[in-house]
């Protein structure tokens, strides 16, 4: 099964994020990882918390 590009790169951030200090200060402590995993209940804000923070990591990710 062929890859899809769009797995490739995160999805665009709606156009109001809500903030999430602790979140973002784990995710400072812990983006050198080989691999995190994010779990959580549909409309939890998964997706918009890693898109949020993938411009900081200087490493691939993939959806």
């Amino acid at each position: 099964m062929p890859l899809l590009q769009e797995k490739l790169k995160a999805p665009p951030l709606p156009l109001s994020v809500v903030a999430r200090p602790r979140l973002n200060d784990f995710f400072a402590l812990h983006e050198r990882v080989r691999l995190l995993v994010v779990q959580a209940p549909s409309g939890y804000g998964k997706t918009t918390l890693l898109a949020e923070r993938l411009p900081a990591l200087e490493q691939e990710a993939a959806w």
